[in-house]
């Protein structure tokens, strides 16, 4: 089966906490092959790294092995992937700009059988791709599916699709975790309602509308647009719905009519109910993908209008205005201390990230998949994260700046030159000619610069600033001494002159 959906946001796995099954920091060439072994006919995977990060490297020697219709590597695993709240594995593939693969597998087996899934090459991108794989999405091989609970292997696959050698880099393979915000128990056939005593009631749920007020206003929630609803205490209701939105508030309804498999019809006081979760369905389907971009308040998460956030971002680089159409996520900083101005990051489409502050304390949205759409004001410091559809794509050619915190930055340096003091005096030399620049640890304005089509250059930058214009973004003022690298690992060879 090809999944044409797989290849998710960047923050659909950060927002899922994750237990690492490989974080591809090897101490060597010997210790991951002794991890991963390289199936017949091909190549053993080597340590990789790309901008600095530590990946393994797969070899798919295409044109070298022409009669090899796929490379596969494998390696051992012992995990448990029954329980409901680890719903599939999910791992990072960088990609060159043409990928001469036809799809690229992932499978997890329990030693005997196997089940798999598949991302067709129009589905990957150059530069890195999110990969997230749901349990539900894999198909058995020969009708035998894995035994979940006992899985010992996990089998990466690159099917050939043109005879030409490629390499592909992967990182960070890890177990996903449930989406907590839409996680209900779920029934099969029967909708289901459990009472805070206990009592059970199966049947067919008959409210065609529910009304529930929040902090931001009062929404209408047709029924067929209800995946269910769960008593979260002191009288407030969480409300789950069929495209990922969660609603938090106070029920205006008074009663829960259900009917049950003798047809008799109970009604049930809302404030009685722990959980009400409708069938699995094709219009109520286990997994609740967000198609727009989202929102998340404290415990809501509301559809927005993503074109229309006035948002800037105060970094040590500038400030910078945040155009939602060119942004995948703007997030609170993980573990970050209680804060009247709390830290974010922000990642773009065009695989930027920057962190610093939100400016001023109120921004407004535009809710817009409630009934009624409405604009509202809303505190940063409630904020926890936003996000909107798409995947990170670097483009081709692009300059990438890793900085010193971690952090990178995709898309050309403003500036046509820099100039370096060598031992020989100043040079100064043409940023097209720049094929890497490595700063110091200690002192960052010692670099080595590597040119194309001569010798390294070794000294101290004159500049203390770099200017760069993020990828559809804007121009920011980088400090040398927050860079760790740049890199043009796509730029072509140029003459190299000197810019006098």
């Amino acid at each position: 089966m090809i999944l044409a959906w797989v290849v998710c946001l960047a923050l659909s796995a950060s927002a899922m906490a994750q237990e690492i099954l490989d974080d591809a920091a090897y101490a060597g060439e010997e210790s991951l092959r002794a991890a991963w072994r390289a199936a017949q006919g091909t190549e053993t995977a080597e340590v990789g790294a790309v901008d600095g990060r530590p990946t393994i490297k797969l070899p798919c020697s295409f044109h070298a092995r022409p009669q090899a219709a796929l490379q596969q590597w494998e390696r051992a695993i012992s995990l448990d992937l029954s329980k409901a709240d680890r719903v599939g594995v999910g791992l990072d593939v960088y990609c060159p700009a043409d990928l001469p693969v036809q799809a690229f597998e992932l499978g997890i087996g329990d030693g005997v059988h196997w089940s798999t899934a598949a991302i067709a090459r129009t589905d990957l991108h150059p530069g890195w791709n999110i990969v997230c794989i749901r349990k539900s999405q894999m198909q058995a091989e020969r009708n035998e599916p894995a035994d979940w609970s006992h899985l010992r292997s996990l089998r990466l696959t690159a099917r050939r699709g043109e005879a030409v050698n490629t390499v592909l880099h992967v990182a960070d393979l890890r177990v996903l975790a449930a989406d907590t915000m839409c996680t209900l128990p779920r029934p099969t056939l029967v909708d289901r309602l459990t009472q805070k005593d206990g009592q059970v009631i199966e049947g067919t749920v008959l409210n065609d509308l529910y009304a529930i007020t929040t902090p931001y206003g009062q929404f209408m929630l047709p029924a067929e647009r209800v995946v269910g609803l769960q008593s979260v205490g002191q009288g407030t209701v969480r409300v789950v719905l069929t495209d990922s939105q969660v609603v938090n508030g106070l029920m205006a309804n008074r009663q829960v009519r259900i009917s049950d498999a003798a047809g008799k019809v109970h009604e049930v006081n809302i404030h009685d109910i722990a959980l009400l979760a409708y069938r699995l369905s094709a219009a109520r389907p286990e997994s609740c993908e967000p198609a727009a971009p989202m929102l998340v308040l404290g415990e809501n998460r509301l559809a927005f209008d993503g074109d229309k956030l006035p948002l800037t971002l105060k970094t040590p680089h500038g400030s910078v205005n945040l155009p939602g159409r060119s942004l995948l996520c703007v997030e609170r900083e993980p573990n970050s201390p209680p804060a009247a101005v709390p830290p974010f990051c922000v990642r773009f489409n065009r695989g930027s990230e920057l962190t610093g502050t939100l400016a001023g304390d109120m921004f407004e949205v535009h809710l817009t998949a409630l009934e009624p759409a409405k604009t509202c004001a809303v505190e940063v410091r409630q904020l926890v994260r936003i996000t909107w559809p798409g995947r990170p794509h670097t483009p081709a050619g692009s300059v990438i700046i890793t900085l010193r915190d971690g952090r990178h930055v995709v898309g050309r340096v403003a500036a046509d030159s820099l100039t370096v003091k060598t031992s020989f005096g100043p040079e100064t030399i043409g940023w097209s000619n720049v094929q890497s620049l490595t700063t110091g640890r200690v002192d960052p304005m010692q670099v080595n610069l590597k040119i194309w089509g001569r010798d390294a250059v070794e000294g101290r930058l004159v500049d203390e600033t770099i200017n760069f214009a993020l990828a559809e973004g804007p121009v920011i003022h980088i400090q040398t001494a927050a860079v760790a690298s740049v890199k043009a690992p796509q730029a072509e060879a140029q003459t190299v002159g000197s810019a006098k």
